[in-house]
């Protein structure tokens, strides 16, 4: 429908039309103070203003909000606005008012009719009882029922539930339309903000918090402001990679811009960097910053990186005062259990080096790991047939007849020797330095207390 048009399309269908019939149409939007004639004598017409309709109880169109015009053009489509004639120039013409505050000026040849609004209310509410809480149903029913009623007839509709909710204050209907709600410490129908006002909220994006948490949620919303800014600044940084050539400048700037919210992006993009040169700053910019996340992040560049240069310089770093060794040292014992045996050799490793006592338990576990090694890549797939060359020179055939790796267990002497290390013994209970019934038999009887009396003194 032509009603749900912008101003433009609407402006640019009446003008073809003016083309094609030599009728004139133009359209423009102008401010609420500017004038739309420019004739000085030109005099304007409210056309259909009918009559006061009184209703029995007094009841008048005057005492109602204002309504919409439909202007049917002779070219099928309509507007739906405010009409008024012009009619003091050679050439009358429409003046109308849009829902959005612009204004049609039609030739009134391209006019075919108008539906006065006020005519078609004022002939509901004429006979209206406006103290009549069924009646304003009636008025808003019918409303509801009118084309785009809820642009139209929106402010009517209000209107009309305002009235009822205030001839009927048990009608629960009405004030749910009108998105009401019961406060339950005042009794009174109010709108969910208010309602959360009474009880102490505040409305922030995405729903309501407690007052007194204000303050909380301004911080954590400058917090994320600040991160999203800091990220957008690293990502800066990486794409100036390509073109800057000051390695120095290049560091200071990365340092300035890690603090501890950016450390998961940083360590994101580190694990995934394949520059081992690039990749090592990144290690060292995390290295700076103290707190958890950016020991827990180090802790896995020392355990799992593949370059031995950048697992030697994270455990250094580790190492600094700003961190809590022992604690890095908890954290490298979950990779004990590892499927990856090398990272099981290289958290022992690391846990020798940090030294916690708190990783005993761990490290007896990790003495003797299981895992399935590796397929050899050169060797023959099972059921192939290979051709090859003895040593007087001969060929002759095989065949693949190997089976897949199976699970074997792996001494781990880096393990073996961060627990030495801790416990200050080559073994435990047993001359088997890899025995671990020996090793745990001596943990439970120096971990042990006992000898406690708990009898109370008379």
């Amino acid at each position: 429908m032509l009603s749900k048009w912008s101003l433009k399309q609407i402006a640019a269908v009446t003008c073809a039309c003016a083309f094609l019939t030599s009728w004139t149409v133009t359209a423009l939007a102008i401010q609420d103070d500017a004038t739309p004639v420019n004739s000085a004598d030109a005099s304007v017409a409210s056309i259909g203003q009918p009559e006061a309709v009184v209703g029995p109880n007094g009841a008048t169109v005057d005492d109602f909000p204002p309504q919409l015009d439909v202007i049917y053009l002779r070219s099928g489509g309509q507007i739906h606005g405010e009409a008024r004639e012009i009619t003091g120039e050679s050439r009358p013409y429409w003046l109308v008012t849009t829902e959005s505050g612009g204004i049609l000026k039609l030739d009134s040849r391209v006019v075919d009719r108008i539906k006065f609004a006020e005519d078609e209310y004022a002939a509901q509410i004429g006979a209206m009882d406006p103290e009549s809480a069924a009646d304003h149903w009636t008025m808003y029913e019918w409303c509801d029922n009118q084309e785009r009623s809820s642009s139209r007839f929106k402010q009517e509709m209000n209107f009309h539930l305002q009235r009822i909710c205030d001839l009927d204050p048990n009608d629960e209907k009405a004030r749910k339309l009108l998105d009401l709600e019961l406060d339950d410490t005042t009794g009174r129908w109010v709108r969910p903000e208010q309602r959360y006002a009474n009880h102490g909220y505040v409305k922030i994006i995405g729903g309501y918090v407690p007052e007194m948490f204000l303050d909380i949620y301004e911080y954590e919303n400058d917090e994320k402001t600040q991160v999203n800014n800091r990220e957008r600044e690293f990502t800066g940084w990486l794409r100036s990679l390509r073109t800057e050539t000051d390695e120095r400048l290049m560091t200071e700037q990365l340092f300035a811009i890690v603090d501890e919210t950016m450390i998961p992006a940083v360590y994101e993009k580190a694990k995934e960097e394949p520059n081992l040169r690039l990749r090592m700053l990144l290690v060292d910019a995390i290295g700076r910053v103290p707190g958890v996340t950016a020991a827990n992040s180090l802790v896995h560049f020392a355990v799992r990186d593949p370059a031995r240069s950048i697992r030697e310089r994270a455990l250094i770093l580790l190492k600094q005062d700003q961190y809590n060794q022992h604690a890095a040292a908890m954290k490298a014992a979950g990779f004990l259990s590892d499927e990856n045996n090398d990272y099981v050799e290289q958290a022992g490793f690391v846990i020798g080096e940090l030294g916690s006592p708190a990783t005993t338990l761990s490290l007896i576990e990790a003495l003797i790991t299981i895992h399935t090694p590796p397929r050899d890549p050169n060797a023959p797939a099972p059921g192939s047939i290979n051709f090859g060359s003895d040593s007087l020179g001969g060929t002759g055939l095989s065949t693949g007849g190997n089976a897949p790796p199976r699970p074997q267990p792996f001494y781990n002497r880096n393990v073996l020797s961060a627990l030495t290390r801790i416990t200050e013994r080559s073994t435990g209970y047993s001359d088997d330095p890899f025995n671990k019934d020996g090793w745990r038999r001596w943990y439970t009887e120096t971990h042990t207390i006992s000898d406690i009396d708990v009898r109370r003194d008379e």
